[in-house]
């Protein structure tokens, strides 16, 4: 007896790698959407986001949008229907994996104009399958539907389930991830998608926010050692940026006494870390948050340095040697720390914090000298 079996024949995988497909679209949006935004599943369309309604028609076969594609006409019939609801968005797209030949009424439709679509819909001959479709989308005014027909667009070509999982592996966020373990890294942030649906069955929604802090920890978990930290080298700086000293914290650090040899070693930490930044950001864009965190610490830390080193003055020390001497004090006593470690990133450089806490003298209105009010 054999152990293979044939399949019922009313097996639903392929319907059901569909709604897979969806999820992984929703998740890329997820992945390249900006702070602030929400992106939504099966709420306004199948995906969409702020100023993007999606309808996704995946087909695991090869597969043409004809110029009676179902696919096509039903989502224009629908955004005919629910024209209040869709009249705000500025793109209403069919992504689908089809391709469109050049007899397809559709052929080249997003180069199309308008009145060009509408002219091309009007005359089409509909066969039965989407007869009534044409007829409710014929049914409201030309005005608005020419305001539709401006904002829908056909992504057609687009990759299929398979290819579309590798292609996300390979997105940015996942850069610091060892590629054995970025299979696995996906699908927790695929999971994360669907668990937002059992949370709140009557709103599939996700704030990016929210997702952009808790995917940071899911990916934690499949960092190695981190990405290694990008070097810098006093040689990598022209000496025309070294000799400059139109700075702001440069300002700050005079007022204190710093001498000439340590202004100028500041302005190479500083220099040496912000080029080092840059090249964080370009190996790993997402890490731009764990950067954030990072200078947040930093001023941290200036701000409880010096808040610990006011205790022995008085207002009668303010601009005199004491007052400075605690403010040099709360200075060097940063500097000569050993570093904390940027999430996700290996053996950041001493040079690295130094840098920052003068970025961070650069930008706010943090000052090392101390005011009436700091004591």
């Amino acid at each position: 007896m054999t152990d293979k079996k044939k399949a019922f024949s009313n097996d639903n995988t392929k319907k059901g790698l569909g709604y897979d497909y969806q999820k992984l679209i929703a998740l890329e949006y997820c992945l390249n959407s900006k702070p602030n935004e929400n992106i939504w599943l099966e709420c306004y369309g199948d995906v969409s986001s702020k100023i993007d309604t999606v309808e996704i028609k995946h087909h695991i076969d090869n597969h043409n949008l004809t110029s009676n594609s179902t696919d096509v006409w039903k989502t224009l019939k629908n955004y005919a229907v629910e024209y209040e609801s869709v009249a705000d968005y500025e793109n209403l797209i069919l992504h689908s994996t089809s391709s469109i030949l050049e007899d397809s009424i559709f052929y080249d439709w997003n180069n199309n104009s308008s009145k060009l679509k509408y002219s091309k819909l009007k005359s089409h001959l509909p066969a039965e399958t989407i007869k009534d479709f044409k007829v409710k989308f014929f049914e409201i005014e030309e005005e608005k539907a020419l305001k539709i027909l401006s904002r829908f667009k056909i992504y057609s070509d687009e990759p299929k389930i398979s290819e579309k999982w590798l292609n996300l592996k390979d997105h940015a966020t996942f850069t610091v991830i060892r590629e054995t373990l970025k299979e696995g890294a996906l699908v927790s942030c695929y999971g994360y998608i669907t668990k937002k649906a059992i949370e709140n069955s009557n709103l599939w929604q996700i704030n990016i926010n929210d997702f952009k802090s808790d995917i940071r920890y899911i990916i934690q978990n499949f960092v190695d050692n981190g990405i290694p930290f990008p070097v810098v080298n006093k040689s990598d700086i022209s000496e025309t940026e070294l000799q400059k000293r139109q700075f702001i914290f440069i300002d700050k650090i005079k007022k204190i006494g710093l001498k000439n040899q340590d202004q100028a070693l500041a302005v190479e930490d500083f220099m040496k870390a912000n080029l080092s930044a840059e090249k964080l950001l370009r190996i790993s864009p997402p890490i731009c948050d764990n950067l954030d965190l990072y200078d947040n610490n930093v001023e941290r830390s200036l701000i409880d340095g010096k808040r610990s080193n006011s205790y022995d003055l008085t207002k009668e020390d303010l601009n005199l040697a004491k007052a400075n001497i605690a403010s040099r004090k709360t200075y060097f006593d940063l500097i000569k720390q050993e570093p904390n470690q940027i999430i996700g990133v290996r053996d950041t450089q001493k040079y690295y914090r130094n840098g920052r806490i003068h970025q961070t003298l650069e930008i706010s209105n943090i000052s090392l000298e101390y005011l009436e009010s700091e004591l």
